[in-house]
C-alpha cells in the first residue's frame, strides 16, 4: 500500500503521475504536495491560507504574501481530500494527519 506522500514523491522522481493521481488537477496536486511536504509543482507552494469567507489562497516560493486565489473553497478542498483518501483507501491515521494540515478560515474582523 502506498501513502499519499510516497505516491507524490515517486511522481516527482519519475516526472509522471501514477494512475492513482492521474485525475487530479494541477492545482489540487500543488495543494496536496504542500500538505504532505512534497515539492511536487513549479512554482512550489510554501503556504496556504483560508479567508474568512472560506476561499483558499496560496503563497508561492518567492512571494511576499498569499497572492494566488486557487478558486476552491475550504469546504470543497476538504471534500476533495476526503474523496481522494476514500479512493486510495488511505488509513484513518494518514487521513486525519492530512486533514489537520489544512488551515482553518481566518476570523473576519
Amino acid at each position: 500500500m502506498h501513502t499519499i506522500q510516497s505516491l507524490l514523491k515517486h511522481a516527482v522522481e519519475i516526472d509522471t503521475l501514477p494512475p492513482e493521481l492521474s485525475g487530479c488537477s494541477p492545482v489540487f496536486l500543488a495543494v496536496l504536495g504542500y500538505l504532505v511536504g512534497v515539492n511536487a509543482t513549479h512554482p512550489v507552494l510554501i503556504g496556504l491560507q483560508v479567508t474568512g469567507d472560506g476561499m483558499v489562497l496560496a503563497r508561492h516560493e518567492g512571494d511576499m504574501g498569499f497572492d494566488h486565489a486557487l478558486g476552491i473553497s475550504h469546504t470543497d478542498l476538504l471534500h476533495n481530500l476526503n474523496g481522494l483518501c476514500d479512493a486510495l483507501t488511505v488509513p484513518t491515521a494518514e487521513r486525519e494527519e492530512l486533514l489537520r494540515q489544512v488551515p482553518q478560515p481566518v476570523a473576519e474582523r
